[in-house]
């Protein structure tokens, strides 16, 4: 396993989020309605003959809406002089956060599969400071009115083999990565080398590839629902490179076609990534957890 990590390029100006905000505080109202009530229908819609549980492609379209607790520490190299940040209690963050997902499976023969998800969480916040916090070789005294935002954009990928597979349970295993991307700044009245100046900006932009081994099992209790739950684990040191990933994953689907289904899930995830590099010292912890509603279609 290997992180890269690369500084951001000097910035004159706060960077802007690279996603649009889709106001889904509100959807989650409007559609959570219609999936209990369609789960509520799906008996009489979806026959037992009719239900394809182990289709070739399938592909899931959700919403996501997770409450965030974030940590990051960045200093100068082989020191610690960077503050520990919450980013929810010292930078002013709103803990929800709101994300369209996607995910995309194929079976490759009876056994193997490869199935694959993308999405991304993004804040900011613009605050005065109650108290000063030090980036790497920057420090933003009490005060300083300060602009920061936090991004991260997660890929997943996983190759797996089933181990158990009958029409009421099925287990597998599987290795795949979690490629995440965090990108980290914060600009603002700041003092560095005893110079004070506006518009200073520190940050970073890092790429974490984490490997993980996953285990999934799916239990049907009855033909047109589906329980199914997931976990991924890492734990790796490398040389300079250390990274620890729990992510756990609980879902129900209820089927109303043979090839299309609605469901819910709670996905929890914990990373903690740290980088000992050339030009800094970066620690990030962020955890993540909450519903997601989705909807399910079969090939």
């Amino acid at each position: 396993m290997s992180f890269f990590a690369k500084p951001n390029p000097n910035l004159s100006r706060a960077r802007t989020l690279s996603y649009p905000k889709f106001g889904l505080t509100n959807l989650k109202i409007g559609l959570a309605g219609p999936l209990i009530l369609a789960g509520l229908c799906a008996p009489g819609t979806a026959h037992a003959n009719e239900v394809d549980w182990d289709p070739r492609f399938w592909v899931e379209a959700g919403i996501y809406l997770p409450d965030a607790d974030t940590q990051i520490q960045l200093s100068q190299p082989d020191s610690d002089n960077g503050t520990v940040l919450s980013l929810e209690d010292d930078l002013g963050f709103k803990t929800g956060v709101e994300s369209f997902d996607l995910t995309l499976g194929a079976k490759l023969d009876d056994d193997f599969f490869i199935e694959g998800s993308i999405f991304a969480l993004d804040r900011s916040s613009t605050l005065t400071l109650s108290e000063a916090i030090e980036v790497e070789d920057v420090v933003y005294d009490v005060g300083a009115r300060i602009d920061a935002d936090f991004s991260s954009e997660i890929f997943r990928i996983t190759l797996g083999y089933r181990i158990i597979a009958n029409p009421k349970f099925d287990a597998s295993v599987a290795l795949g990565v979690h490629l995440t991307r965090f990108d980290f700044g914060v600009i603002g009245e700041a003092s560095a080398n005893g110079q004070t100046a506006n518009g200073e900006q520190r940050g970073q932009d890092l790429l974490a590839p984490l490997p993980t081994l996953t285990g999934q099992i799916k239990y049907r209790p009855i033909p047109w629902l589906e329980l199914r739950g997931r976990a991924d684990y890492l734990d790796l040191t490398i040389d300079q490179y250390d990274g620890k990933l729990v992510n756990l994953e609980a879902s129900a689907t209820a089927a109303i076609t043979r090839n299309i289904a609605l469901g819910a899930a709670y996905r929890f995830t914990d990373y903690k990534v740290g980088i000992d590099a050339d030009s800094y010292d970066g620690n990030i912890e962020y955890k993540f957890d909450g519903p997601r509603l989705f909807v399910r279609i079969v090939i």
